[in-house]
C-alpha cells in the first residue's frame, strides 16, 4: 500500500497528541495532531523525514500518501 486515509480526532481538553513508531505498510511513521485555531495540524513523518503536513477541520477525511520504498 502507498496511501491511507486518516481522520484524527482531538479531544477539547487535548492541545496535542502523537502515535510515535506506528508500524504499518512495512515502515515507521510517526503521526502529530496539534490544535491550530479551529483547525488541527497534522504531521507525518517517516525516519525523520516529513511525508504530510496539513492543515485539516476537525473531523476531515485526509489521505497520504507514501513515497514508493
Amino acid at each position: 500500500l502507498q496511501r491511507f486515509d486518516l481522520t484524527p480526532r482531538l479531544p477539547e481538553s487535548w492541545p496535542s497528541m502523537s502515535i510515535q513508531h506506528l508500524r504499518a505498510f512495512n515502515r515507521d511513521l510517526d503521526i502529530l495532531v496539534e490544535r491550530a485555531g479551529s483547525k488541527l495540524k497534522v504531521t507525518i513523518t517517516e525516519e525523520g523525514k516529513t511525508v504530510t503536513d496539513k492543515l485539516i477541520d476537525a473531523g476531515e477525511i485526509m489521505e497520504v500518501k507514501l513515497d514508493g520504498n
